[in-house]
């Protein structure tokens, strides 16, 4: 199994951060396009859930879980939990998963030489995308960002 971690900063306070977030991934599930070498993306079937906050009144969600599966077999499936971190009236995007390469032993190999690369380019895509959704989105009524 090959863990992808990444981070990413949002110019948006926590809550909007992570409202836009799971807006987002509501607006594109579960028909969903991931880049996969250069420009090109790879359609995969995305299912997401937001991660209730039970250690804290005040918070609504601690985050949200999301899972991918390609529709072709070259790829692999992909699970992980995005959160976001305040900071200073900004936002760290951070995404934590995992997946294991497709092809058995000589996939192992291909993930180790350039495929974990091409994950984190995927993913660094990825969290630019929700960042650029994020930032995007108006702040709500009454000027509070």
């Amino acid at each position: 199994m090959t863990q992808v971690v990444r981070t990413l900063e949002v110019d948006a306070p926590r809550e909007r951060a992570l409202d836009s977030a799971a807006a987002f991934f509501r607006e594109r599930a579960p028909n969903f396009r991931v880049q996969a070498l250069g420009s090109a993306t790879a359609p995969v079937e995305l299912r997401y859930t937001l991660l209730d906050d039970w250690t804290h009144l005040v918070r609504r969600h601690a985050g949200l879980s999301f899972k991918w599966r390609p529709q072709t077999r070259a790829f692999p499936r992909f699970g992980a939990v995005l959160t976001v971190r305040p900071r200073n009236g900004t936002s760290t995007l951070s995404l934590e998963g995992s997946y294991d390469p497709p092809g058995g032993w000589l996939g192992r190999l291909f993930d180790r030489l350039v495929g974990e690369r091409l994950a984190n380019r995927t993913m660094d895509a990825l969290l630019r995308e929700i960042k650029d959704y994020i930032e995007r989105q108006p702040p709500p009524r009454g000027g509070a960002a």
